[in-house]
């Protein structure tokens, strides 16, 4: 089977209805303290969101909520922990879409199959990335930047966290849609990608909007696009991608997985109980504070994010090739 059609029948199981006993299996859960496993560093946004989301269910559920922190392989570690716990709705992954949809798009072999080992229960929340140039390159929109790409093809570079991350496929993507030509120069992470940007190293690149903002306030970067369906409230001033290029959107998505065979009325209660948690203003608050956007939601609206990004990232399989470990 492909993993196109895995990802389309994954996509249409997550939209049947619960079929069973719903009222006990809901009443039934959480029956005993819940483990969210976060696939990111302490402190980071993905860490940070969560950390919030816990707080506020643990009081609505009244059984401790926790968070581990089970980093390597991109994420892959944290969402393979999560597929071989029991399917009772206890332990949850929160990941990203490094792990759910590019791995399985560009790498070949995978110790297991997100797509068909997890089952998709809520989109937690955005985070808004933005394309940066060094403010000596004079460019102040999009269109400049790939007008001074074509008049000059390889004289200028991106800077990536490295081959396969959302900062390199988001360029690359950028570039198909505007048939241009950037070198690409993949660092091993963010901090120091954007900082070489930022002192000329590299002329531009796609990063999160919190990373870019201390170089772009000391007036090093400057900021051509957000890449969010809306305007980020931290940078009010700069335009969405989407309003140059219709459809063009650069986000990384925090979502809840749970282990394949998990009853849906569970799925179905954990993805109610996050989304009203997100729907109050004290959570609405801090999460914006860190540049995160709350979104919430239906398993089944989940399932059509991965299948829409998967196949995004499927388009640069002859572009870019990750290795397997």
């Amino acid at each position: 089977m492909t993993q196109r059609r895995q990802i389309l029948q994954w996509a249409a199981a997550a939209a049947l209805p619960a079929f069973g006993s719903t009222q006990a299996q809901n009443s039934a859960f959480p029956a005993k303290p819940v483990r969210f496993l976060v696939g990111n560093t302490a402190g980071s946004g993905a860490d940070v969101a969560i950390r919030i989301v816990a707080r506020q269910l643990q009081d609505d559920w009244r059984q401790p909520v926790t968070v581990e922190n089970r980093t390597g392989a991109g994420g892959l570690v944290a969402a393979e922990a999560t597929a071989r716990s029991d399917a009772d709705g206890h332990t949850l992954s929160l990941s990203q879409e490094g792990a759910i949809t590019i791995a399985p798009a560009l790498q070949g072999k995978l110790s297991f199959d997100p797509l068909k080992e997890l089952a998709p229960v809520v989109h937690l929340a955005d985070s808004d990335y933005v394309l940066v140039v060094n403010a000596a390159t004079g460019w102040r929109t999009i269109a400049e930047m790939v007008a001074a790409a074509k008049k000059r093809p390889g004289a200028y570079s991106y800077a990536s966290a490295g081959v396969g991350s959302l900062h390199h496929l988001a360029f690359e993507l950028l570039k198909i849609e505007r048939d241009f030509f950037f070198v690409h120069i993949p660092y091993r992470g963010g901090s120091q990608a954007v900082a070489d940007v930022a002192s000329g190293q590299a002329q531009a690149m796609w990063v999160s909007v919190t990373a870019a903002l201390p170089h772009i306030q000391s007036g090093r970067l400057h900021a051509l696009a957000i890449g969010g369906a809306q305007r980020s409230p931290l940078l009010p001033a700069v335009p969405t991608a989407q309003e140059s290029i219709p459809g063009f959107r650069v986000t990384s998505w925090f979502a809840l997985f749970a282990p394949v065979r998990t009853p849906a009325p569970v799925v179905e209660r954990i993805a109610r109980d996050a989304s009203a948690t997100l729907r109050q203003p004290a959570v609405l608050e801090a999460l914006r504070k860190q540049g995160i956007t709350p979104v919430g939601g239906t398993p089944a609206q989940l399932a059509q994010l991965v299948r829409r990004d998967y196949e995004r990232y499927a388009r640069l399989s002859d572009r870019v090739k990750l290795a397997s470990d």
